[in-house]
């Protein structure tokens, strides 16, 4: 089914001239007697080129055959990283992923966008977990709730860590004494690329 030109909103997936292309942006503009258009900034999903186009009211547009597949990441050499479908052994590579691997180990499990047969692009785990591998000494007596440092995970994420912070009590009415439960955080802030929340933080 050939999609609207209104269905073009960000992170829609549609082909062009038979090559896969992922909207990043759009403008919905209202032109005199009632038509309009929208401006996308796109994403070519084969070779990574950003471009910009306009689509008008009367124009028809392919959606993509993109499916979603398990893959696993293997490694990286030369600014090439590497997957495997883990059902057949079959091997992808991509490229222009600098930011996104430094979120996934080697050995993690994802999931694969193909087109056709080609691996086009990696959905990031909701989740993750890295060690600490490098981090500044902190300053002490600085009881400063503004103090942060700099600190690098094994992928190579780099963040700024802020002092622990929040602390509850929970007060427990069949005893004299309150229990106390400290919770201690990190205020992280990446340095580059996109940064993605699991969905507790959207929990209250």
């Amino acid at each position: 089914m050939a999609l609207n030109f209104t269905d073009l909103k960000k992170g829609t997936i549609f082909q062009l001239d038979g090559v896969p292309y992922k909207v990043l942006d759009y403008t919905h503009k209202m032109m005199g007697r009632g038509s309009a258009t929208v401006s996308v900034k796109l994403q070519n999903l084969l070779d990574g080129k950003i471009l910009d186009k306009t689509f008008k009211g009367s124009e028809q547009i392919e959606p993509a055959d993109v499916t979603s597949r398990p893959i696993q990441y293997l490694y990286q050499a030369n600014r090439q990283f590497y997957f495997m479908e883990p059902e057949n052994y079959e091997q992808y590579d991509l490229s222009g992923l600098d930011d996104q691997v430094k979120f996934i180990k080697e050995g993690e499990n994802l999931t694969g966008q193909f087109f056709g047969s080609r691996l086009i692009n990696i959905e990031l785990p909701k989740n993750v977990w890295l060690k600490v591998t490098q981090a500044e000494e902190a300053v002490r007596g600085d009881t400063s709730t503004s103090v942060t440092k700099d600190a690098e995970t094994e992928t190579g994420l780099k963040v700024k860590v802020g002092k622990p912070f929040i602390t509850w009590t929970n007060i427990d009415h069949m005893k004299k004494e309150p229990n106390q439960i400290f919770y201690v955080g990190y205020d992280c802030k990446y340095l580059s690329g996109e940064v993605r929340l699991s969905d507790e933080h959207n929990q209250m």
